[in-house]
């Protein structure tokens, strides 16, 4: 009885041991008070079963009596495990048989499959795996990856690839054959091709029969040219459109030059005869009917009269063709004062005769004195008037003007009746001058003073020409000293008046200096101080320069000074006055422009165009920082603000983890990485046994906890719940099922929430 008691409490110690390690703990809330079997029986806590591989991780090792009856630790029993396999044979991404090999010899291979045909490439690597990964299949036949509409078992198109896969291109596809209808006339043969759908084959190179055209060729290749398709042309000399009715036609494709395919013109020389013409009266067939002038009454009596002048005619065509006309009558006319019976009423020159009468001098009025003669037309030296009271001078006669002459000069009885003649005549008799009396002008066309004596214009010669009782007033010219003998009198000297020039004067005075000839009005303007052309105005139109002074000697004018205006240089200035600075002799335009605060190049710009010296600083972030010139005191060594200026990314401690250098001391984020380990369960759990890796940002994977005492497995991690399994659930060791816990091993009542209902 006792050797059985002893091997019932080995039997519950190693159930309750197993418990422990494989799922069962916690049948009430340990106690202190209540030491366990295992802490009687076995000393410490549970050791670590010597497999720890895999699934097996975690094992610990149970309170078991052996065959000699002696307590101690024993190897669990592995197979009690969830999942354990002796030998692997589950694919699962674990180690379920424990020897640190995952899913050794139950994978599978697994090829990728990139056109998505479900056909693997024939020449990739495979991939063993559980199940296939992304774009990948168990099969690997496919001859070309990149192109779904190849892979084996696919339709073999005609299109120069192996659609198939079966190592032959375009089988079943007769190619290079010869094709097409015949090779008579400009027909070919062809060759067998790939269709361009690639569904089939087509004739490539083959000219096959057309329809004939006219057009010089065999065109349906029968060995003959424009059998059937010619057209008859007949000769157009005159270019009407219509065709010799009598000439030979010309077979051809298309009309020959001259050539229509209409032949019914009746004259080919004649452009305005042919078939629906207007028919002219012209003796001709004008619209080749075959009948001439066949509209028109020809050789028909007309006209009005055969009496006196007059005669019938006969109907002929028109010049123009467009009708006919009277030929050979002769029509009255107006009675004409001409001998004959014009006007045919059986009189000749009834009513049409006038009176002429003789004008003997040709001034066309007729001697008054004269009998008429009455004619036709006026007999010579006859007119229709007959006034003329002289007709012996064609200068007298009715309505001529009456003239000086002692003559009744227009025919009214009266002679000179419109002159005053025999009266005194003349301006006055003082000085030169005398009175006369009038008389007959020598024309006749009036009267004039005869004997008198005019005055006349005043002239310089001792009398009294205009007869005002002075002689020689208002006459005489003044005359001025020309010293210089330049032609220009003295301006300053007293006139001489005279009637011609005395001994060194001349007739004017406008020298303003007559004591020298080159001084005088119209005298080229010197730049001399002069008056040289006595204009008042002393070296004008002369071009006046603007002179500046330059008191620093380096040949720049100053641009702020006032310049002095003259013709010529009043000694020590220059023309230029571009210096911006004529104190100093170093700034100029053109100079070099220098760091100095100072427009040393007069370009109003200061310190323009200067390359700038590089920074002390060149790593990183910095590489390519100039300095800054600081005017006056030159070129800036370059601090934190230069170099922030001149890349926002710059930091004068590195701070920022961008994967720059930004501090520019040769190093790349030094001490702002981060350290990184591997999360491969996707928990957020990082490996605890894994070494860190730095970074930027969490490389892919990778967090920044490290306290995952099982990074294969998502449901082991700290906060995890602590299940009853024999795992270390939440990584914690000291809530870690086993032999650990104080309440393995006593009874439990049921009555507690706990997990158990009721046991030991």
């Amino acid at each position: 009885m006792a050797g059985s008691h002893k091997i019932n409490s080995v039997h519950i110690m190693i159930i309750i041991s197993g418990m422990a390690l494989f799922g069962w703990t916690g049948c009430w809330e340990p106690d202190s008070q209540y030491p366990t079997k295992a802490d009687q029986m076995c000393d410490g806590q549970a050791p670590p079963a010597d497999v720890q591989a895999g699934i097996c991780e975690g094992a610990q090792k149970i309170c078991a009596q052996d065959a000699d009856g002696a307590w101690g630790w024993h190897e669990p029993d592995y197979a009690t495990i969830p999942g354990y396999e002796a030998t692997e044979v589950t694919c699962d991404g674990l180690d379920n048989d424990c020897d640190s090999v995952i899913d050794n010899g139950v994978t599978s291979d697994f090829y990728p499959d990139l056109d998505g045909d479900t056909y693997g490439d024939a020449t990739a690597e495979p991939v063993p795996a559980c199940t296939a990964p992304a774009s990948h299949v168990a099969d690997h036949t496919d001859c070309d990856d990149g192109d779904d509409a190849i892979h084996p078992g696919a339709a073999e198109r005609c299109n120069g690839i192996d659609d198939n896969c079966d190592t032959t291109a375009d089988e079943g596809f007769a190619l290079g054959v010869q094709c097409g209808a015949t090779d008579v006339g400009p027909c070919e043969y062809g060759l067998t091709v790939c269709s361009a759908d690639g569904l089939g084959t087509e004739c490539l190179g083959n000219i096959d029969p057309e329809d004939e055209t006219c057009d010089g060729l065999d065109n349906d290749c029968d060995s003959v040219i424009d059998n059937g398709v010619t057209t008859n042309y007949y000769p157009d000399l005159d270019g009407d459109t219509y065709g010799d009715a009598a000439a030979e036609p010309v077979t051809a494709c298309s009309a020959p030059a001259g050539h229509v395919a209409d032949h019914t013109d009746c004259d080919d020389g004649d452009d305005a005869i042919h078939p629906g013409a207007a028919e002219l009266c012209d003796s001709l067939d004008n619209d080749c009917d075959t009948l001439a002038d066949e509209d028109f009454a020809l050789g028909v009596q007309c006209g009005s009269s055969d009496v006196g002048e007059c005669a019938y005619g006969t109907t002929v065509c028109t010049a123009d063709g467009s009708g006919t006309e009277c030929l050979g009558n002769t029509e009255p006319v107006p009675e004409l004062c001409d001998g004959l019976d014009n006007d045919c009423v059986g009189g000749i020159d009834n009513g049409v005769t006038t009176n002429y009468y003789p004008d003997l001098d040709g001034d066309n009025y007729g001697d008054a004195s004269a009998a008429p003669v009455a004619a036709c037309s006026p007999p010579t030296n006859h007119v229709t008037d007959h006034t003329d009271c002289d007709d012996g001078d064609d200068a007298i006669h009715p309505g001529a003007a009456e003239r000086c002459n002692g003559l009744d000069d227009n025919c009214n009885t009266a002679v000179d009746e419109d002159f005053a003649l025999g009266v005194q005549c003349g301006s006055t008799d003082v000085g030169e001058c005398a009175f006369g009396s009038t008389v007959c002008t020598a024309d006749g066309s009036g009267t004039e003073c005869s004997g008198d004596v005019p005055p006349e214009v005043e002239l310089c010669d001792g009398l009294d020409n205009d007869c005002d009782n002075v002689i020689d007033n208002g006459v005489t010219t003044n005359y001025y000293p020309d010293t210089d003998d330049d032609g220009f009198g003295d301006a300053l000297a007293a006139p001489v008046p005279a009637c011609s020039a005395p001994l060194g004067h001349v007739s004017n005075n406008l020298d303003c200096d007559d004591t020298r000839d080159d001084v005088f009005p119209g005298a080229a303007e010197l730049c001399d101080g002069l008056d040289n052309d006595c204009d008042s105005i002393v070296d004008e139109d002369l071009t006046e320069l603007a002179w500046y002074p330059d008191l620093d000697g380096d040949n720049y004018g100053d641009a702020l000074a006032a310049p002095v205006m003259n013709c010529a240089n009043p000694g020590g200035l220059l023309l230029d006055h571009t210096d911006c600075n004529d104190a100093d002799g170093a700034i100029h335009p053109g100079a070099a422009e220098l760091c100095d605060g100072l427009d040393n190049d007069c370009n109003a710009i200061i310190d323009d165009g200067l390359t700038r010296p590089l920074c002390l600083k060149q790593d990183g972030v910095c590489a390519g920082a100039r300095q800054t010139c600081g005017g006056v005191a030159g070129w800036l060594e370059c601090d934190d603000a230069a170099y922030l200026a001149w890349n926002a990314a710059f930091e004068s401690v590195e701070a920022t983890c961008d994967g720059l250098n930004n501090d520019c001391d040769a190093q790349t984020d030094e001490g702002v990485k981060t350290n990184y380990y591997p999360d491969l369960d996707g928990d957020n759990y990082g490996d605890a046994s894994a070494a860190p890796v730095a970074a930027c940002s969490p490389p892919a994977n990778h967090v920044t906890d490290h306290t995952d005492c099982n990074d294969v497995d998502g449901a082991i991690h700290p906060g995890a719940p602590d299940l009853c399994d024999g795992v270390d659930n939440d990584c914690n060791p000291a809530t870690a099922d086993g032999s650990a816990e104080p309440t393995l091993g006593l009874a439990c009542d049921g009555t507690d929430a706990d997990l158990c209902n009721e046991g030991t």
